[in-house]
């Protein structure tokens, strides 16, 4: 039962290991991607100020060159309402440009709060996927020094059923084969507490 016991563990154990491993991952996946989003957001905010910059400056030109006709061509009052509209809708253009900045910026922002509590989130789990190893470290060590216990113990009785079994008359014997018993049981304690603690490294 002990065995099954162990075993079970080791398999917990593993599997432990396999969702640190894969939460890692995802934590890493998750910083590139929240990395990426800010790149991708500092251009895009990049791009925008340069067209609302850009617009900026042709609507200065448009505005003096309409001043300029307007002067010229005070008389004409079609081509006054022309130009006007070309203001109009430069200046309606570049409020567009800044409505799609703004949005922009509040869309990555958002995204940049998700990403942020999704991390945490990871960062959490794998917290308690170390908790969890911790623990099954310690039971596998408890079950590995009560299994070693038991097996010496079983040896010890052994040996001394033996010594028994002698009789009288090989009572020399007998303590000499209890003696050597005692330390095969001694070297086997050792083996099996090896064995237990380096199935637990690979474990681990």
């Amino acid at each position: 039962q002990l065995e099954a016991e162990i075993e079970r563990f080791r398999k917990e154990n593993e599997k432990c290991r396999r969702l640190r491993v894969e939460r890692e991952a995802e934590l890493q996946e998750t910083r590139k991607q929240r990395e990426r989003l800010a790149e991708e957001f500092l251009r895009e905010r990049e791009e925008a100020a340069v067209q609302v910059e850009e617009e900026k400056k042709r609507l200065a030109k448009e505005r003096k060159r309409l001043d300029t006709e307007r002067e010229r061509q005070r008389a004409s009052a079609a081509l006054h309402e022309k130009r006007e509209r070309e203001l109009t809708e430069a200046t309606a253009t570049v409020k567009d440009l800044q409505a799609k900045l703004a949005n922009t910026e509040a869309r990555a922002k958002a995204t940049v709060q998700r990403l942020s509590k999704q991390l945490e989130g990871l960062a959490k789990q794998s917290q308690e996927q170390k908790d969890r190893i911790i623990s099954l470290e310690a039971e596998k060590r408890e079950l590995t020094e009560r299994l070693a216990t038991r097996i010496a113990k079983e040896r010890l009785a052994a040996a001394a059923a033996a010594s028994s079994a002698g009789g009288g008359g090989g009572n020399g014997t007998g303590a000499r084969m209890g003696g050597r018993n005692g330390e095969s049981s001694g070297g086997a304690l050792s083996t099996c507490r090896s064995s237990a603690a380096g199935g637990g490294g690979r474990g681990g």
